[in-house]
């Protein structure tokens, strides 16, 4: 009823859609206290959303193995092939990443780095313990992924949430974008973008939430040409209907950033976006 339930095109039912969402909003009123974010958060210090885009000429040659990587996704579906493909464009950005590391380390700042693949996360954590601002500020280095036990990742969170800075955490989105929690941050960078509102509150919420001591600007880093300029939009279009429901109004207000696609089920999503690329 409120799913906008029809058949599928290949059998069964598609639920992707909503209907009746004032109906549903009257019936939830009876069963759930919501609270809109900006209630639960407003004691908390500020956060600040920005857009950085790295033009085509700025961008580095992508690390090794994606064709083989894109092979066996393709064997998965249009879900698995965006993602290599937003992994293949997140080690393109690592000279304007390292940009922004180095303004804040040379502020005496905490950053945090998400990226998408384990073995560009370890190249991207060699590249910052070698830049000279890094060395000069003699600022902590960590870099992590899924690799890493349960038990050592959170060591390594805690030793950087006990850092008093400048320190520099180098980690994969999923392996570090649930759970763990890094509010003690002056600037997270998002190098490998999330294509889903969910994944995109769980990795904010890693640096906005109760504890969290000092404001915090999250950067977007997109790369021009690639199919990153895509999935920035998917995000936009999917908020409306999770403020309707959640009252989610500071989540809907990403859009000032972004720009976006029509709501539809993840691999649809995925193959929208691919049929939109010439590469």
């Amino acid at each position: 009823r409120y799913a906008d339930r029809k058949p599928g095109t290949y059998g069964g039912y598609d639920t992707a859609g909503s209907s009746h969402i004032p109906e549903l909003n009257k019936r939830l009123e009876r069963i759930a206290h919501i609270l809109d974010y900006k209630e639960t958060h407003r004691e908390l210090p500020p956060k600040r959303r920005q857009s950085v885009y790295v033009a085509a000429e700025d961008q580095c040659r992508p690390s090794a193995g994606f064709p083989q990587m894109m092979k066996e996704a393709a064997e998965r579906g249009p879900g698995a092939v965006l993602e290599v493909k937003l992994m293949r464009s997140a080690s393109m950005k690592r000279k304007a990443v390292l940009d922004l590391v180095e303004s804040h380390v040379l502020s005496k700042q905490k950053v945090v780095i998400f990226t998408g693949r384990k073995a560009d996360c370890d190249t991207l954590g060699e590249q910052v313990r070698k830049n000279s601002a890094v060395k000069s500020s003699k600022a902590a280095v960590w870099s992590a992924h899924g690799s890493q036990s349960t038990t050592a990742r959170q060591v390594i969170v805690d030793r950087y949430m006990a850092h008093p800075g400048p320190c520099v955490l180098v980690a994969t989105g999923h392996a570090f974008g649930e759970s763990l929690n890094l509010h003690d941050t002056d600037a997270a960078l998002f190098v490998m973008l999330p294509y889903d509102p969910g994944q995109f509150r769980q990795w904010e919420g890693r640096f906005t939430r109760l504890g969290q001591k000092r404001p915090v600007v999250i950067y977007y880093v997109i790369a021009e040409g690639t199919v990153d300029e895509h999935v920035a939009g998917i995000l936009i279009e999917k908020l409306p209907a999770v403020e309707r429901i959640a009252k989610d109004t500071e989540l809907a207000e990403a859009g000032d950033i972004l720009a976006g696609y029509d709501s539809m089920d993840l691999d649809e999503l995925a193959q929208s976006v691919l049929d939109d690329l010439d590469f």
